[in-house]
């Protein structure tokens, strides 16, 4: 079983790269984004993670991807808290989508 510290940081993650990938994002490149930005963790975890984000509120199964609620968008942003998902430090969230913004751009 993972780390409840730990799980609750990839959550966040998985929020955050909602938040700045295109819509919907499937949870395969969601698991490779997180990857990437050193977060790390199983597909399957991932897809846990998601499942039980859905359950919460916080995402919405879109087709074959998934979908920030509102609420969602809030705890990415620092807005709101949720139990189970770290609140971002303040400038986490603004590191973590530059990032995510410069991985788009080298793909360019």
């Amino acid at each position: 079983m993972a780390n409840p510290v730990w799980l609750s940081h990839q959550r966040l993650a998985v929020l955050i790269g909602l938040a700045e990938l295109p819509s919907p994002a499937t949870a395969s490149l969601l698991h490779d984004t997180i990857t990437e930005a050193g977060i790390g963790g199983t597909a399957d975890q991932v897809r846990t993670s998601l499942v039980w984000m859905s359950e919460q509120g916080l995402v919405t199964p879109a087709g074959k991807g998934w979908r920030l609620t509102n609420r969602g968008e809030d705890v990415a942003a620092g807005r709101a808290s949720a139990p189970g998902v770290c609140r971002p430090s303040a400038d986490t969230a603004a590191k973590v989508a530059a990032w995510l913004r410069g991985l788009g751009a080298e793909e360019s």
